[in-house]
């Protein structure tokens, strides 16, 4: 009986994990309809579940264009948690793992505080360590709805697209064309 929950604890997590990486997925392929997405090649590998996207940068094209570098952004996040935990009394070695710990979410609420400003809104209502147990959504500015289903499918293909193209390049960019590509051919 014991094994069999651990199977089960173990299947929940992964499938919390895979669904973050297409909520991820399907963030960044509404985010690319207004910028450039560089997306590079994992550092590490994921055994079970989808391996979340290392994003590089993001380029803005409004007025000024504008790049915003998500991995410089997000080591000096990870730094000033790690001094604030170390702050509070823990050691430097927990206090990095902490700080790591809350790296994939840092990533996934960037990208909700940009898409936020187009009236994009996500919803879920767990997130852990693992990552989003239950429902999830995003609201779009006219009211409807992406529901979990739709999440997933999009995001699967983002992210099979990106597995893919990584396997011979070190990036890959997102833009409106391509992500449109990808959309229709999951629509179909």
């Amino acid at each position: 009986m014991a094994f069999e929950l651990k199977s089960t604890d173990k299947r929940r997590c992964v499938d919390e994990r895979t669904l973050l990486s297409n909520l991820q997925c399907s963030l960044l392929a509404f985010l690319a309809m207004k910028c450039d997405i560089t997306v590079g090649k994992q550092k590490k590998n994921s055994q079970y579940s989808r391996k979340f996207m290392n994003i590089k940068q993001i380029l803005f094209h409004k007025d000024q264009p504008f790049i915003f570098n998500v991995q410089t952004f997000l080591t000096k996040r990870c730094l000033e948690k790690m001094a604030s935990f170390e702050g509070d009394g823990v050691s430097q070695r927990t206090a990095l793992r902490r700080a790591l710990n809350e790296k994939k979410r840092d990533s996934l609420h960037i990208l909700e505080d940009i898409l936020i400003e187009d009236g994009l809104v996500t919803i879920y209502e767990v997130e852990n360590r693992e990552g989003i147990r239950g429902n999830v959504c995003i609201k779009l500015p006219d009211g409807s709805i992406v529901n979990k289903k739709m999440i997933e499918k999009l995001g699967e293909s983002i992210w099979m697209y990106c597995e893919c193209e990584l396997t011979n390049k070190s990036k890959v960019v997102l833009d409106k064309e391509l992500v449109m590509t990808l959309i229709q051919n999951a629509c179909n």
